[in-house]
C-alpha cells in the first residue's frame, strides 16, 4: 500500500491523470494507463472509474482513498509488471504511517484428489495444508474468480483447475461470480477454524488454458449498433477470445447473432453471442443475452 499528496497529481484530476501519476511513482509504463489500468474507487467497488471521471472530491477527508483501511486500488496487465522499472520509488518506507489496524485474512485449506497437501502461505507448523491470505491482497471487484486468481498465485499453481468450496466440509461450490464482502464481519474463510477449501483437479490442458484468438470467425463490416451493458452484467472473461464485461461499458456491433465455442476450464461451451468492438478498439465476441 502506498499514499500520494493529492496536489502533487496535474489538472484537471481526472482518474487519467491520477493513473499517469502512479504509474510514475510506480515505475509502471504510462503509455498503457489510459485502457489496460483499472482504477477502483475502494477495495469492495465492483466498477472500476471511468476514464474521464473528475476526481472533484479528492481533496479532504471524505474523498476516494482518504482513508488507510480504504484505499483506492490500481488492477494492471500482467505485461506491465514484467516491464516494471526497479527504480520506481525513491520514498522512505519509514516515512508512510503507521497501519493501526489488525490484518485481516480469509483462511484456507488446500487439497488434491488424495487429501491434503501443504500451502505455501502455511503458519501452523502442526497443520501445514491450512494458509491464509490477507485480505488487502486480493483486488477488486472482490468476487470468487478474484479470490480464485489470489490463491492460485500464492500457491504457486496457476496450471491447476481448482474447485472452491465455502468450508472445508465441501458441500457448497462457490462460484466465480459469487460476491465476497471482504470488508464485512461475515464473510466465507474469516475464521481460522472455518476456512474455505481448495481442491485441485489436475492440470490445465493446453486447449483449455490457452485458446487461440486466431480462429475467430473475421468481423462483418458495418459496426453501427451499439449495446449497453446493464447492472449485473459484469462479468471476467476466462478465454481471451470473449470480451471483459463491465457495467455501463457500450459496444459496437452490426446485431447478428452467432454461436461460438467459450473455454471455461475445464469445460468447453457454445454460446449465443455477438462479434462487437469496444471502446479501446479491441474486436472480440460478447455474450447475448
Amino acid at each position: 500500500m502506498y499514499c500520494i499528496l493529492s496536489r502533487s497529481i496535474a489538472p484537471p484530476r481526472t482518474v487519467a491523470s491520477l493513473k499517469r501519476h502512479i504509474c510514475r511513482i510506480e515505475g509502471f509504463e504510462p503509455s498503457g494507463s489510459d485502457i489496460s489500468y483499472k482504477l477502483y474507487s475502494s477495495l469492495s467497488e465492483k466498477v472500476p472509474l471511468e476514464h474521464s471521471t473528475h476526481l472533484s472530491r479528492l481533496r479532504g477527508d471524505r474523498g476516494p482513498g482518504s482513508s488507510e483501511t480504504d484505499p483506492m486500488a490500481l488492477m494492471i496487465e500482467m505485461s506491465a509488471v514484467e516491464k516494471r522499472s526497479t527504480a520506481a520509488s525513491t520514498l522512505d518506507p519509514k516515512t508512510l504511517p503507521e497501519w493501526s489496524d489488525e490484518p485481516r485474512y480469509v483462511y484456507y485449506r488446500v487439497y488434491d484428489q488424495d487429501g491434503d497437501v501443504a500451502s505455501k502461505t502455511s503458519f501452523n507448523k502442526v497443520d501445514l495444508s491450512l494458509g491464509r491470505l490477507d485480505t488487502l491482497s486480493i483486488p477488486p471487484p472482490h468476487n470468487v474468480s478474484s479470490l480464485r486468481s489470489r490463491l492460485l498465485q500464492a500457491e504457486e499453481a496457476s496450471n491447476q483447475v481448482v474447485q472452491i468450496f465455502e468450508d472445508d466440509c465441501g458441500e457448497t461450490i462457490m462460484n466465480d461470480a459469487d460476491a465476497l464482502p471482504l470488508s464485512s464481519a461475515d464473510y466465507p474463510g474469516i475464521k481460522e477454524d472455518e476456512p474455505i477449501a481448495v481442491v485441485y483437479q489436475g492440470e490445465k490442458s493446453a486447449s483449455t488454458s490457452q485458446p487461440k484468438i486466431s480462429a475467430l470467425p473475421q468481423p462483418p463490416p458495418g459496426f453501427s449498433k451499439q449495446i449497453k451493458l446493464l447492472p449485473g452484467c459484469d462479468w471476467k472473461s476466462p478465454d481471451p477470445a470473449w470480451h471483459d464485461l463491465t457495467v455501463g461499458e457500450i459496444f459496437q456491433t452490426n446485431g447478428v447473432v452467432r454461436t461460438q465455442t467459450l473455454h471455461m476450464a475445464p469445460s468447453v461451451q457454445e454460446r449465443p453471442c455477438y462479434m462487437a468492438k469496444n471502446s479501446a478498439g479491441k474486436q472480440a465476441l460478447v455474450i447475448s443475452g
